[in-house]
């Protein structure tokens, strides 16, 4: 957990079975100075809903190399004056809010509740379940994303970590670094070389991405 998650959590919940409630009532408050977090799965998401490339959401949407969504004077891109304008697609820290959750490779995790806006006009009560709360928010794909990413970027360090070079852009052969982030790109060489069309499914986007990564890694693994 980081920091800047601890210093916001006000207790951290016993398990998903934990009495839990939230009714969001769309004050938007929530939708400023936060650091909001996105996977390859989550931007390509976004990318099918504003019907652009996953490399054109990231230029314009996020910052931190593509690992964040922007948030130009404190409040996020994607806010508008009728609220959430990708809401539907929405990141799973979004989902999630007010809850936060941290995950482990073993696949254990922590749920904490985070601190609120101060006027915030949101209903919190116990007529529910933290489960219940992940589920009417539609979290589980985006979790299994996550984790799925979150491994993948283990593997990713460790090799950095044995070669001793994180800036090297082409492996031993010539042959380009599968981008981490961007997965139109990836999708496309890897369909263009298996000859086959790239699908326009966020999820069958992920597949692939996540293939043509692991791919990438096992040439230097070997």
């Amino acid at each position: 957990m980081t920091a800047s998650l601890q210093a916001r959590v006000l207790r951290v919940l016993d398990s998903r079975q934990t009495p839990f409630s939230y009714k969001c009532n769309a004050c938007n408050r929530c939708c400023h100075d936060k650091l909001i977090p996105v996977n390859p799965y989550e931007i390509a998401r976004l990318a099918a809903r504003l019907g652009i490339s996953t490399t054109e959401t990231i230029a314009r949407y996020t910052s931190n190399g593509g690992s964040a969504l922007d948030f130009p004077d404190g409040k996020c891109v994607f806010l508008t004056e009728s609220g959430c304008s990708v809401h539907a697609d929405r990141p799973l820290v979004c989902r999630l809010y007010p809850l936060g959750r941290v995950a482990q490779a073993d696949g254990t995790e922590t749920i904490v509740e985070l601190a609120g806006h101060p006027e915030t006009a949101g209903e919190y009560g116990t007529d529910g379940t933290v489960e219940q709360y992940f589920e009417s928010q539609g979290a589980a794909p985006l979790m299994a994303a996550a984790r799925r990413y979150h491994l993948l970027l283990g593997r990713v360090m460790d090799l950095l970590a044995a070669q001793g070079d994180s800036s090297q852009q082409e492996n031993g052969d010539g042959r380009q670094v599968v981008s981490l982030v961007d997965v139109d790109p990836a999708v496309q060489a890897h369909c263009h070389a298996s000859n086959f069309e790239a699908p326009a499914d966020p999820w069958l986007k992920m597949e692939i991405h996540l293939q043509a990564v692991g791919d990438w890694l096992e040439d230097f693994e070997a």
